[in-house]
């Protein structure tokens, strides 16, 4: 899932959020109530959407990793028939990918946990917003069974924009934490080259391994008497 998954959130319920307090001036009571429950049920649909299509990546994601294992065994595999046939050229080459497959799958596993982080934190705020919409129609009904609707009402009860915006803090607590914890530092020019260094070693490192290898399971020769 895309980083600025938490900042759509954030700016879906803003949007929602911005009609109500705007218009708190000019509306009743009572249809300023339920349009603040209709808000909180547009951005519960908006969050159960996004939840759907971080349970796809996470799906997609585990596929992928699956792959990736199986090339880097098949690699490996073949990289060893490759020098028993005194072809350490194509081991080598064999080796690279079995690496560049075994980063695939690293790579992989992160969009995983990733997207299975996404999916709970999505399942917590609908939770949370699911409950907080009850408790609004909970006091909207029992508002209109105390008191007769007000016509000439022009101020938006108070209690209705203090859940708006506990619930709006709320979100943004919870979405600044998400994206300060998945910062992550910007990879450095400088970084390609040790990877290529470090790459080369694992490659010669493999090499020499699966020559040693080859070199233990051949048996001594006896001389033939001519």
């Amino acid at each position: 899932m895309p980083a600025s998954l938490f900042v759509r959130m954030s700016g879906a319920i803003a949007s929602h959020v911005e009609l109500g307090l705007e218009a708190a001036e000019k509306v009743s009571r009572r249809p300023l109530s339920r349009q603040a429950v209709r808000e909180i049920e547009a951005v519960i649909d908006d969050l159960e959407a996004q939840g759907l299509a971080a349970e796809r990546a996470r799906a997609d994601a585990a596929s992928q990793k699956a792959k990736h294992i199986t090339d880097a065994v098949e690699w490996g595999e073949r990289a060893a028939y490759a020098l028993g046939k005194d072809r350490s050229d194509l081991a080598g080459q064999a080796i690279g990918r079995q690496l560049d497959a075994e980063r695939g799958a690293r790579a992989a596993t992160e969009r995983e946990e990733q997207a299975n982080r996404d999916a709970e934190q999505l399942k917590t705020l609908v939770t949370d917003l699911e409950a907080e919409r009850r408790r609004m129609m909970e006091d909207l009904r029992a508002l209109e069974r105390d008191r007769p609707a007000d016509p000439i009402a022009v101020r938006a009860d108070p209690s209705v924009e203090l859940r708006i915006r506990r619930a709006r803090t709320r979100f943004e607590r919870l979405m600044n934490d998400e994206t300060a914890e998945r910062a992550h530092p910007s990879a450095e020019e400088s970084a390609r080259d040790i990877e290529a260094l470090r790459r080369a070693d694992q490659v010669a490192e493999r090499l020499a391994m699966l020559r040693e290898a080859a070199g233990k399971s051949v048996p001594d020769r006896q001389p033939q008497d001519r």
